[in-house]
């Protein structure tokens, strides 16, 4: 990120829109996010409105397909997954702070409802839970276990993970 963008305005929310792009084009392509991810002296950081708590997981994410897109013969960073984890964990902790749905309704499949109903004020608390969301799905897919599985115990993971998976499109109220 060049450092003229770090003090707001135009400039900053013209790099974080190409970040956007950049994720597109990367779950697109399937190939790892090319953008510096040197954001680190960002305002958003603050989380002072919606919006720069929605960049925030905007970053996380782009990390994460940094990873789960990584080249050929590169050996998957365990640690680097579990450090990311523990950041979408610590943003959706401290969103939950910030904003909650003003209506939730819990999905139901006896009354055709696939999905969880969710209401919120501004369409930047939209973009941030459909984010930590695509998080949660990718961390889900395509973090590495620290031990190698197969057979049965892969299964029995891959089956974990498949129980696991609904309780990621469920909001914490906090």
């Amino acid at each position: 990120m060049p450092t003229f963008t770090h003090s707001g305005g135009l400039a900053e929310a013209a790099c974080w829109q190409a970040l956007r792009q950049d994720i597109y084009a990367s779950m697109v392509h399937l190939r790892a996010t090319e953008l510096s991810q040197n954001y680190d002296q960002s305002s958003v950081f603050t989380f002072r409105d919606d919006a720069a708590c929605a960049n925030v997981v905007v970053l996380r994410f782009a990390k994460i397909l940094r990873l789960a897109h990584r080249q050929e013969g590169q050996e998957s960073d365990y640690a680097a997954w579990k450090r990311i984890a523990d950041d979408v964990e610590a943003w959706n902790d401290r969103r939950n702070r910030l904003f909650q749905p003003i209506h939730y309704k819990d999905f139901d499949l006896a009354e055709s409802r696939p999905f969880p109903f969710i209401n919120l004020i501004s369409p930047p608390q939209v973009a941030a839970l459909q984010y930590y969301h695509a998080c949660k799905t990718y961390l889900l897919l395509h973090q590495p276990d620290p031990e190698s599985l197969s057979g049965f115990h892969a299964a029995r993971r891959r089956r974990t993970l498949e129980v696991r998976w609904p309780d990621t499109s469920r909001p914490n109220h906090g």
